[in-house]
Order: C-alpha cells, then sequence, then structure tokens
C-alpha cells in the first residue's frame, strides 16, 4: 500500500525518511503518493517528476538530509528542499521558471548560515537510474560563482 497525502507541499522530511522517493499519483493532478523501488535502489524511469530524499553537503563541510525535485526526462534538479525546525519543507528553486523567487541570503537565513557558508552545495541521493548513473549534483549560484572567480584573479 502507497502512502499518499493530497499535495506534495504536505510533505515534511519526517515522510521522506520513512518514504524516500514520492511522485504524483497522476501526471496533472496534486496528491502525491510513495514510489516503489527494487531492493537494489533502483529509480524507476517514466512519468514526469520525482521528489527523492538526499543528503546536501554545504559548502562549510555541513551535512543536512532535504529533498531534491527530479525530472525524469533529463534526470535534471529543479528544486532544492530544505527542512525547517518543523519538518516542513522549505523550497529553493533553481532551474525551473521560480529560479531567483528565493534569494540565497534568504537560504541561508533559514539555514542559519552566511550565503558563503552555504554555497556551492553538492547533495547526493543514495539512488541509481535505471541507466546506472546515481543521482548527484552542485549548485551555485551566479554570484557566487563570478565572486570566486573574482578572488581567484587577486
Amino acid at each position: 500500500m502507497h502512502a499518499r497525502k493530497p499535495r506534495n507541499t504536505d510533505l515534511h522530511i519526517q515522510d521522506f525518511l520513512l518514504h524516500p522517493i514520492w511522485g504524483f499519483v497522476e501526471e496533472d493532478g496534486d496528491e502525491v503518493q510513495t514510489i516503489d523501488y527494487p531492493d537494489s535502489l533502483v529509480l524507476p524511469i517514466g512519468g514526469d517528476v520525482l521528489f527523492v530524499l538526499c543528503e546536501y553537503q554545504f559548502n562549510d563541510g555541513t551535512r543536512l538530509n532535504g529533498v531534491v525535485f527530479v525530472r525524469l526526462l533529463d534526470q535534471s534538479f529543479y528544486i532544492l528542499a530544505f527542512p525547517r525546525h518543523d519538518g516542513s519543507l522549505f523550497d529553493y528553486p533553481v532551474h525551473s521558471p521560480l529560479a531567483g523567487t528565493v534569494t540565497p541570503e534568504q537560504l541561508a537565513s533559514n539555514l542559519g548560515k552566511t550565503v558563503d557558508e552555504v554555497f556551492p552545495i553538492k547533495f547526493e541521493t543514495p539512488f541509481v537510474f535505471e541507466n546506472g548513473k546515481k543521482l548527484i549534483g552542485e549548485y551555485a549560484f551566479p554570484y557566487h560563482l563570478n565572486r570566486k572567480r573574482a578572488n581567484r584573479q587577486k
């Protein structure tokens, strides 16, 4: 039996610790459910989007469980989600039309860190796609990249 929630916005980090992968019940609906995967921890390729438990590593070396939103079509990530103190998730859109709606400073503040302590953000899930690729990524917002390059040139 699959666990279900009325909307993906109702998911908390505790839901992902119990069931690491969630997806939409219907392509155009809001209801989400857990996605079963084989013992080999291979993610199914199909459907549109998955919400997957991950471990983030911040620039200061600290780690935190969170969630990455993944487009299955090209296995790209488009939202990084971080737990708040109450377990709800704080979304940080990166490769989506919503990118830029949350500033790096807002994310850092939510995490109780400075921007330099947060970025770049690395993430990794324990899952492997059917094509054998592990879901691993890194995100550094453009300001941080430009600042890093400027510091190297000094």
